[in-house]
């Protein structure tokens, strides 16, 4: 938790009872509805009641069309979801909003055929084919304010389903906008909307989502086909009982 204190008496008054609400999705203490194991009800002030994706996204980044070229504005804002699988849906929606010439600087994807068990000629997978394959294996990093020289490098992806070892020439940047509760861990933004097509599904994830702000005011939880702002908080007693007796 990384709450700013804040001088309005009344505001800060309403930033200690959103303390309070994290510690107690975080422990698992907030209360759960009758009658289900992990249901809870939000605080109708956290929810966008009855919106869209769209008004998620204007949420998070207002005005996005004129400080699109601001780097201030663009960082430490994010639409933090359970699943990598809705990112790129809302990373290109919010792409179609930046104005612009957009390029596209395909990757150059291979095999490596010095493999033992690449059976197959290389040249039976195609381009296309390579290039949709999507291997979640690029690493973080931060060089905001920087200017950098940023080459295209060969990235290979050891572990995976895949037959064959994958390896792709490309930017090892990509577009973050929005990105999974998981990959937030340990990051602080100034303005968070977590959009839950579906619950969260492991320990904890909820209490990550919520306490990335350090203002009760920057977030908003948008529950798709809900007008009544139910969601899981999966917690694990269990856990908490296994740290207190290692640290004893």
């Amino acid at each position: 938790m990384r709450l700013q204190q804040i001088s309005n008496p009344l505001e800060n008054q309403k930033q200690k009872e959103f303390a309070d609400f994290l510690l107690k999705i975080g422990d698992g203490t907030y209360t759960i509805n009758p009658g289900t194991e992990d249901i809870i009800t939000l605080p109708s002030n956290m929810t966008i009641n009855n919106g869209t994706l769209i008004d998620m996204i204007n949420f998070v980044y207002p005005n996005l069309e004129e400080n699109c070229g601001n780097a201030n504005y663009m960082v430490n804002k994010a639409i933090l979801i359970p699943k990598n699988i809705n990112v790129d849906i809302i990373s290109d929606i919010i792409m179609e909003k930046i104005p612009g010439e957009f390029v596209i600087y395909p990757s150059a994807d291979s095999i490596n055929s010095s493999e033992d068990n690449i059976t197959e000629q290389p040249q039976l997978y195609s381009p296309e084919f390579l290039r949709s394959l999507k291997i979640p294996e690029l690493p973080p990093g931060s060089h905001i304010g920087k200017r950098v020289f940023i080459p295209r490098i060969t990235l290979t992806a050891l572990e995976s389903k895949l037959p064959f070892t994958l390896k792709r020439h490309q930017f090892p940047v990509r577009v973050a906008f929005s990105m999974t509760i998981n990959k937030s861990q340990g990051q602080t933004l100034s303005r968070v909307g977590v959009y839950l097509p579906e619950p969260v599904f492991a320990h904890g994830q909820l209490y990550v989502a919520f306490s990335r702000v350090t203002i009760y005011q920057h977030i908003k939880v948008l529950i798709d086909n809900s007008k009544n702002y139910k969601t899981k908080n999966i917690v694990y007693p269990e856990i908490f009982a296994s740290i207190n007796r290692i640290h004893i």
